[in-house]
Formats: C-alpha cells, sequence, structure tokens
C-alpha cells in the first residue's frame, strides 16, 4: 500500500502527485514507462514518519523503497537527497497546518494542528486537533482530532472522537462516538454515548503477543 509521501524516480527526475499518493497513479498521470529492456526504468519510494506522526520534522520522517527490482542508476545517498528536495514541495500540496481546505475525488490531504478540513472525496487524515467533516470519500482520524460523519467511511483511532449522522464510522482504541444515523462500529476500549438512533454494534477484540 502507497503511503504518503510517495514519489517515483526516473534516472534524473523525480515525479509526484498534488492529488494522491499512489505510485501507479502517478505512473500514469505522468506516463512514465515502468520497465525497460535492461530492467525497471523507475523508482518507487516513499519518506514517511514513524507512527504517523506527521507532525514531525521533515528530517525525521524515513526514506524507504517500494519494490524489490531496482534499476541499475539507483544510488542510496543521491537518490534520497533528491527525493528528499522534492518533499518540500510535496508538503506544500499534501499538508494543511491552519485554515481550511476541501478534499475532492483522487486527493490525499493530512490536517494538522487546528486546520479543518471537508472531505468530499479522496481521503483526508486527521492529526493533532485538527478537525473534519466527511461527505464522502474517507476519513481517519488520529491523535484528539474531531470529525463528522455525514456520507463514506471514516476510520477513528487513539482518543479522537466522531459524530456518525450517516455512512459509516469506525472506532478503536480509545475513541468515543455518536451515531445518530448510518453506521458506527465500535472496537477494543472504543465508546459508544449519546442517542441511540442509526445502527451500531460493538466488538471486543482480543489481543495477544507472541
Amino acid at each position: 500500500m502507497c503511503r504518503s509521501a510517495s514519489f517515483v524516480l526516473t534516472k534524473d527526475k523525480v515525479f509526484w502527485s498534488k492529488n494522491g499518493d499512489s505510485h501507479e497513479d502517478i505512473i500514469k498521470e505522468f506516463s512514465l514507462h515502468d520497465d525497460g529492456a535492461r530492467g525497471p526504468n523507475i523508482l518507487r519510494v516513499e519518506i514517511v514518519p514513524d507512527g504517523k506522526r506527521y507532525d514531525l520534522p521533515l528530517s525525521d520522517w524515513k526514506f524507504k523503497l517500494d519494490q524489490d527490482t531496482i534499476p541499475e542508476w539507483f544510488n542510496m545517498g543521491a537518490d534520497e537527497d533528491r527525493a528528499r528536495l522534492a518533499l518540500n514541495d510535496w508538503t506544500k500540496a499534501h499538508i494543511i497546518r491552519e485554515g481550511h481546505a476541501t478534499v475532492e475525488d483522487w486527493q490525499t490531504r493530512i490536517f494538522l494542528g487546528t486546520s479543518q478540513g471537508t472531505v468530499n472525496g479522496g481521503e483526508g487524515r486527521f492529526f493533532g486537533s485538527s478537525t473534519g467533516t466527511v461527505n464522502g470519500g474517507e476519513g481517519r482520524f488520529f491523535g484528539s482530532s474531531t470529525g463528522t460523519v455525514n456520507g463514506g467511511k471514516c476510520w477513528f483511532r487513539d482518543s479522537s472522537t466522531g459524530t456518525v449522522n450517516g455512512g459509516e464510522g469506525v472506532f478503536y482504541d480509545s475513541s468515543t462516538g455518536t451515531v445518530n444515523g448510518g453506521w458506527g462500529r465500535f472496537y477494543d476500549c472504543s465508546k459508544k454515548k449519546g442517542t441511540k438512533k442509526g445502527t451500531w454494534w460493538r466488538k471486543l477484540m482480543a489481543r495477544f503477543t507472541k
């Protein structure tokens, strides 16, 4: 699965999309050729923070390869450097730190701080004290973020809170949800409170350590 931030490298260029983070969509958007007579022409890479901590400094994000067979021109140091250079521009398009932004089809946006988002399609990921309204597409809420689900599907983790008016909300960990309509699913130590309208069920999941 492609993760934010994703890049596709050729021998002399770095490609990324202002919309989403699917390597295959990036390849299609820029009409790149995957394989050549001497092996792969491109390199799929990701630069991601540990534990989904998108508030960490970019220098702490980890550079990772996302394919098994690498091009003959691959150089770990040089290719990481040019991907990290592109990461600075990627953050300007994908990360919202303040104000409001709308997420439409094929887009992924990450909301931090006190930012607000409306998700009509694509995927919105909310961290910290950010808030989101999900009308369609997908929403993912972490930390102390707050979401209202009118449509689409949302996942709530950590201590996030959600109100489900339509669509589907799935709650994990110590998240809390109110279900007015649609579907609400509660796992682990998550809590349902408030109205009894809508449809919901709880499932306690046992966790085992090998």
